[in-house]
């Protein structure tokens, strides 16, 4: 008895206290992240039966795809939706990352002279900004943006927080590099694009996830500066959806089963939709993304 006491005191030694909290903490705020999602994808496998007999469960009893069913017999506004936020958020995140890294790649360097003044006016644009009715007044009036794809794509390709993480990488680069360059005749874009570029994947991962999921997520800007039946995106339609989900029913000419699929489940498998692109995007980035943001809190 004695000898199995001795052994659980020599394991509990072992154990370090401090880092079984921290994972037990990391794991219980994993497991609250990943409810809402879990709860999300078993709302939209309930038939109307189950639902009306148990209510919302986490995990249905007899599942069907009835809602997905319901949501493809008219899948061609999800499509067109679908290939429009592609096609926005490819060129938003394309364009903001050559716009801040050739932004950050101006203020990095020593030898350029204004530096100090256009880093006073990016950190200005931190702290003070025109609002939401200034800016629908210069997108609209002003530059005739209403209706226009371009108005989800070029008003949020700079941020000040993308430019600084991509300036303290390439601060952090050795500047011997650039010299040598130099030395042997490269241009300024040549040490761009040929040198600095290829070194920053890291910092430049970081941009581009944050941008494309930035761009996907949106759905204020396109309900704000498109007229219903203009260019809709993933999110905006989803949000319209459930405003008038009886009346897309109808038009889906459901039938059957079908015409009874509950108005939640169906709601629930479009956002299940939604979300899907963002999870077969984010872990081919994700490496980049938490050495990206380490190396801009470290040197920002």
């Amino acid at each position: 008895m004695n000898n199995k006491n001795l052994k659980i005191k020599r394991f509990f030694k072992k154990i370090d206290v401090v880092n079984l909290f921290i994972h037990l903490f990391f794991i219980v705020i994993s497991l609250a992240i990943l409810y809402p999602f879990i709860s999300m994808l078993s709302v939209s496998l309930l038939s109307e039966k189950e639902l009306l007999q148990e209510g919302y469960s986490v995990w249905p009893k007899n599942p069907t795809g009835e809602a997905y069913e319901a949501v493809f017999k008219n899948f061609q506004p999800i499509a067109k939706a679908l290939l429009t936020s592609l096609m926005v958020c490819v060129a938003t995140t394309l364009l903001t990352v050559m716009l801040n890294a050739m932004y950050a790649y101006a203020v990095s360097r020593p030898t350029f002279s204004a530096r100090r003044i256009i880093n006073f006016v990016l950190l200005f644009t931190m702290f003070f900004g025109g609002g939401a009715s200034a800016s629908y007044i210069v997108n609209v009036s002003w530059l005739n943006l209403k209706n226009n794809l371009l108005i989800l794509i070029v008003p949020g390709t700079m941020g000040a927080m993308s430019v600084i993480i991509i300036r303290s990488f390439f601060q952090g680069l050795p500047y011997g590099l650039v010299e040598s360059a130099k030395l042997d005749g490269a241009s300024e874009y040549q040490i761009f694009f040929q040198i600095m570029l290829p070194l920053s994947t890291p910092a430049l991962g970081t941009i581009a996830i944050s941008a494309f999921i930035g761009s996907w997520n949106s759905y204020y800007a396109p309900m704000m500066y498109f007229d219903y039946g203009k260019a809709t995106t993933l999110s905006l339609y989803l949000q319209r959806l459930l405003q008038h989900m009886e009346q897309y029913k109808n038009s889906a000419s459901l039938t059957g089963t079908l015409a009874d699929v509950p108005s939640a489940s169906m709601a629930m498998a479009v956002a299940c939709i939604t979300v899907l692109p963002m999870v077969l995007v984010f872990p081919w980035f994700q490496k980049y993304f938490v050495k990206g943001m380490a190396i801009g809190a470290v040197k920002a």
